[in-house]
């Protein structure tokens, strides 16, 4: 959320998914970040999907996120 000190860690390996809360370090700067680890891929064809997912910020309502406390460990 915009703002906030509290972020999410979520990790995804075939049908392996966690969902961690997580909290910024300090004066750590929040920031957003995908690593994708694999071999063969088309890079741009990847981002140019990813890109396509993507919301403009605060276009989601903050009670959409509650639907994913289903997953926190």
């Amino acid at each position: 959320m915009p703002g906030g000190r509290r972020g999410y860690v979520v990790q995804a390996v075939g049908g392996w998914l966690a969902f961690e809360p997580a909290s910024w370090c300090g004066d750590e700067e929040p920031v957003t970040q995908l690593v994708a680890i694999g071999t063969g891929m088309d890079d741009a064809a990847v981002e140019a999907a990813l890109r396509g997912c993507l919301d403009e910020p605060g276009s989601i309502p903050a009670d959409h996120l509650h639907a994913l406390t289903r997953y926190l460990r």
